[in-house]
């Protein structure tokens, strides 16, 4: 991995295929308030990604995808943000003993070699978000002011996902 130069950001690469609404907006803002670049992987990439043997082994479509994601950006970042799908107080309980749910970034890891540093984060945008936001921040730079100042901005933009009402039509 390169390590971050004044001139040069960080890039920061968005596997976007599990729970992207919920989570995904705030991480982004929170890089690139920091000063990082968001990448997201592209079609052709993806689609070229889903080839590799490792990914061929996923087991489950949607896992797959996002595992073809994280390879697609792999050359071009120096760190993925992927979630962590379950609280480690749900990890017990039914799908939770599939290590593909339970933890995704670790599985994600172990399944795909060559992958950059992973960062895991939450989905859930909740008050215990700014622990690791925070951590997040400081993962990113070195400058304690900057990591202060930016939490406080982007802090107040912080709101709970919630998925639209259903309406129905009859």
């Amino acid at each position: 991995a390169r390590l971050m130069l004044n001139s040069q950001a960080v890039r920061v690469g968005f596997v976007t295929q599990l729970l992207w609404p919920r989570y995904g907006r705030f991480w982004q803002q929170l890089a690139e308030a920091a000063g990082a670049e968001s990448v997201f992987p592209d079609l052709a990439g993806v689609s070229a990604a889903l080839h590799d043997e490792a990914v061929r082994n996923v087991p489950g479509a949607a896992f797959r995808l996002a595992a073809a994601q994280a390879v697609s950006l792999a050359e071009e970042v120096d760190v993925l943000v992927v979630p962590r799908l379950n609280r480690e107080s749900e990890v017990a309980r039914g799908a939770g003993q599939d290590p593909w749910i339970s933890d995704f970034p670790g599985a994600l890891q172990s399944a795909v070699p060559g992958l950059p540093a992973i960062r895991p984060v939450l989905a859930e945008l909740d008050a215990g978000v700014e622990t690791e936001a925070v951590a997040f921040l400081q993962s990113l730079t070195r400058e304690a002011a900057l990591v202060g100042r930016v939490w406080s901005r982007v802090r107040s933009q912080l709101k709970p996902y919630k998925p639209a009402p259903v309406t129905w039509n009859y």
